[in-house]
């Protein structure tokens, strides 16, 4: 299965609003987006082994914790997984399944609605996201 480039991915779906370009007064508010993404539901004792076994598919970006309590269940807690790389159960490679099989994990994926605000992106993200289009962002100094 082909994976998307992760600059192309970003700037979809966990990139700010777009509404925000052109913004001169910083309001935080703004920056507030609701992204599903694909979850993977599991009992808290097993959860540190899942994920050292779901290393490739869990969600990697900053400031966004990869495992969260489930809401409907306290004896369990839901992985958040990359939704570019996992759109179905079937996305699990043999390695993956094996795992799930062993910890008694259904492979079965949930939607969670994942609230993101503007600690959630990088300072890159918001200057590109600010500056008009086109523009250069500016993400390192030196001194001569």
């Amino acid at each position: 299965m082909p994976e998307i480039e992760a600059s192309v991915r970003d700037s979809e779906l966990f990139s700010p609003p777009s509404d925000v370009r052109g913004m001169r007064e910083l309001d935080r508010t703004a920056f507030k987006k609701t992204v599903s993404i694909p979850v993977l539901k599991a009992r808290k004792e097993v959860v540190n082994r899942l994920m050292r076994a779901l290393r490739r598919v869990a969600l990697q970006r900053p400031g966004i914790k990869r495992v969260i309590e489930d809401p409907k269940d306290e004896d369990s807690r839901l992985i958040m997984l990359d939704p570019y790389r996992m759109l179905t159960a079937d996305s699990f490679d043999k390695a993956e399944l094996g795992v799930l099989k062993e910890l008694d994990v259904s492979p079965q994926l949930s939607q969670y609605n994942l609230e993101l605000t503007y600690e959630n992106f990088k300072s890159e993200e918001i200057l590109k996201a600010v500056l008009p289009e086109g523009q250069d962002v500016t993400s390192g100094f030196s001194r001569v």
